[in-house]
């Protein structure tokens, strides 16, 4: 139905964001919270009986949701609207619909926080880099239309070098490479 409707939606559940607490930073960039109250779903990381930890469960079902978020691409496609992939006429016809470009900033900002979670949210580092690569695919050759002549994704490259370089270092560590900050 609506673009941002399942984009925030895929977000608060990936990122653990509280829609009620208004524009709060997740929560899940503190290391301690989750691993002391079990993702967020108790006061202690309970087990079930195959040993398994909620924590666990919460990250299948994060990666599951992440694999929506990045399906939301396909979907906008499939509409065959290009409003969704121009920023002009996007913004004039703003009352008409919920185009996928004006969703932007918060695509790339989830993907940003995957990509830099660190340990906690490792295993999605993946699916981080692939939906900032989808939105690099997709918009990255509409240009800024307050800016002649610069491309609409120039204003977030410090964003998508920030989450490559994060991604980078950790397979370098991975593989017992030195990061450069060592070197």
């Amino acid at each position: 139905d609506k673009a941002s409707k399942w984009i925030r939606f895929c977000q608060n559940i990936i990122l653990n964001e509280n829609q009620e607490d208004g524009n709060k930073e997740s929560e899940f960039l503190d290391d301690e919270d989750d691993e002391n109250d079990g993702g967020g779903f108790g006061d202690e990381a309970e087990e079930d009986a195959a040993g398994q930890s909620r924590t666990g469960s919460c990250l299948e079902t994060r990666a599951f949701v992440m694999e929506c978020f990045c399906k939301v691409f396909e979907w906008v496609k499939s509409t065959g609207d290009d409003r969704h992939w121009n920023i002009i006429k996007s913004t004039r016809d703003s009352d008409k619909g919920d185009w996928l470009i004006l969703q932007l900033q918060n695509l790339l900002n989830a993907g940003y926080k995957i990509c830099t979670a660190g340990n906690l949210l490792r295993s999605l580092q993946p699916k981080g880099l692939h939906l900032l690569n989808l939105a690099v695919e997709a918009f990255g050759n509409e240009a800024d239309p307050d800016y002649e002549g610069h491309p609409l994704m120039e204003q977030y490259q410090a964003q998508l070098l920030s989450a490559l370089r994060s991604a980078l270092q950790d397979v370098g560590q991975e593989e017992g490479e030195t990061s450069p900050s060592t070197v």
